[in-house]
């Protein structure tokens, strides 16, 4: 009995994931976001995997976390990111207002940036944006 009491204490140490905070975030993100506009303010989203949810504006020059997603949630949005062939598309279409999607690991940032009036961005990007927006409303 005291093995598997050992034994489980010890898985537990294993499970704990770790908490960031705006000063100290891993190089695994997704981040999106919209920017432009009047003032040119930049209002980004970085999901990080463990679930953390941060918030950064580029105006007010702060980041702050907003809230946790489930596991399950943040692991399918990451998992999206790593598969899609958007990424490989090179949609680079800004205008004055612009929506974007990026994927950052340690040595590589994939990037989508849409937003101009000729250009029409495909169904499956804005379907991802808009369940990525989601997150940040529950």
């Amino acid at each position: 009995m005291k093995y598997i009491s050992l034994l489980f204490f010890f898985s537990i140490l294993g499970c704990k994931s770790t908490k960031y905070t705006a000063n100290n975030l891993p190089e695994k993100q997704l981040i999106f976001g919209k920017g432009g506009g009047f003032s040119g303010e930049i209002v980004s989203y970085i999901l990080l995997e463990n679930g953390q949810l941060f918030e950064a504006n580029s105006l007010l020059k702060i980041t702050n976390e907003v809230r946790k997603i489930n596991k399950k949630e943040c692991k399918k949005h990451f998992q999206r990111s790593e598969t899609t062939p958007l990424f490989d598309a090179n949609i680079n279409y800004p205008s004055n207002v612009y929506y974007f999607i990026t994927y950052k690991e340690a040595d590589k940032q994939r990037q989508m940036t849409w937003g101009a009036a000729d250009f029409q961005a495909p169904v499956e990007l804005k379907q991802w944006y808009q369940e990525l927006q989601q997150l940040v409303k529950k």
